[in-house]
């Protein structure tokens, strides 16, 4: 009789103990760390209008069969082609482009980079090219179709100069740019092209 008692004790021993719930695991440190954390982090920033604008309109593969470009008397024409596509997903544009002047002036390359700062409300645009350019460009829109955006710095010789770039969207697949170079109220060069996508 004792050890049939015993066995029941033991029996209802093993079920109580398997129906005791388990114990909640304790959080680590690095848990309530990390779920502060997320907690704390800040909205994404979101690209105003003007700006995807900015930088949707500038994307394709552009060519241009008129550009012109002046400088004193020397008046050179010839062509220019350029590929953009989308970079830094989504928040900027990369286009390489490549020009050709004729026998004047030896084919060049430039790199250039659309971006909208949103702290100053600004058009960006970076332009490097093996002609030892290497500019910060900025503007506004100033109409729904037009943006002008200038950089002023020392030229490879060590000039002060002012460029400034104008931009006219006649459709979205059409752009007319008009861009000049002046020192001291100078015009140095000057530039005109009708690019089409």
């Amino acid at each position: 009789m004792k050890k049939i008692l015993a066995c029941a004790v033991g029996i209802f021993s093993c079920i109580a103990f398997a129906q005791t719930p388990a114990p909640a695991p304790v959080p680590t440190k690095a848990e309530p760390e990390k779920k502060a954390a997320m907690a704390e982090a800040p909205p994404m920033p979101k690209l105003p209008a003007e700006g995807r604008k900015w930088i949707d309109m500038n994307r394709g593969n552009w060519n241009s069969n008129d550009v012109v470009m002046t400088m004193g008397d020397q008046v050179m024409k010839g062509k220019m082609s350029m590929r953009c596509e989308a970079a830094s997903n989504n928040w900027a544009t990369l286009c390489h482009a490549k020009f050709n002047l004729g026998k004047s002036m030896p084919p060049s390359n430039a790199t250039f980079l659309y971006a909208w700062n949103i702290g100053s409300n600004e058009a960006t645009m970076f332009e490097v090219s093996d002609m030892a350019e290497v500019h910060t460009h900025t503007g506004k829109w100033t109409d729904d179709k037009t943006i002008t955006i200038t950089h002023s710095g020392n030229t490879a010789d060590g000039k002060y100069e002012v460029d400034a770039l104008t931009f006219t969207w006649t459709s979205p697949k059409e752009v007319m740019i008009k861009a000049q170079g002046t020192q001291g109220g100078n015009v140095m060069w000057s530039m005109t092209a009708t690019a089409k996508k």
